[in-house]
């Protein structure tokens, strides 16, 4: 599971605008979520090379089955000691999600707020019902203060049906 310095958030429902079906600043809400972040909250000084996640049951805990499409990083309180680096990656099971590599600097790493996303994915990114989810980092010059938020981007092949495990988990309605 995922180690003490990691935090999981789960987010089920996002705003959407219902002609076609993008991102909206209203607080009106369409239909079960199809595409959610998985957030982790990480002190930056804590990332060694090796897993930073191990075996997060995402496809549990997403209801079942669907594909990582992002993976970001915001920090939350900044690096500021120069020269420190790390590179991310995701697995889902044991197999490197191609693409989805995230490149942490001190820069990048710099200023509250700033999202920084990792190259696209492009292939070995669905998960099924029992699908685990990892972080792996190489690479790492270890950075000596900061914490990100990191988003491990989602969408659910089924969305009516993985709502409905994910209100039950989280006692939730649609």
């Amino acid at each position: 599971m995922a180690r003490d310095n990691v935090s999981p958030v789960q987010s089920f429902k996002v705003p959407v605008n219902a002609s076609d079906g993008t991102a909206s600043d209203t607080n009106s809400f369409v239909g079960p979520c199809v595409r959610f972040p998985i957030a982790f909250t990480v002190a930056l000084a804590n990332i060694a090379d090796g897993d930073l996640v191990t075996d997060y049951p995402i496809g549990t805990l997403c209801g079942g089955s669907g594909k990582v499409v992002g993976f970001t990083a915001t920090p939350t309180t900044v690096a500021s000691t120069g020269g420190k680096a790390s590179t991310l990656n995701l697995e889902i099971g044991s197999t490197n999600v191609t693409g989805g590599v995230l490149a942490l600097t001190t820069t990048t790493m710099g200023t509250i707020g700033v999202v920084q996303s990792a190259t696209a994915i492009t292939a070995a990114n669905t998960f099924t019902a029992t699908s685990t989810l990892s972080i792996e980092a190489s690479s790492t010059t270890t950075f000596s203060q900061g914490i990100a938020v990191f988003h491990v981007w989602v969408e659910l092949d089924n969305a009516d049906n993985n709502f409905a495990t994910l209100s039950s988990l989280v006692g939730a309605t649609s």
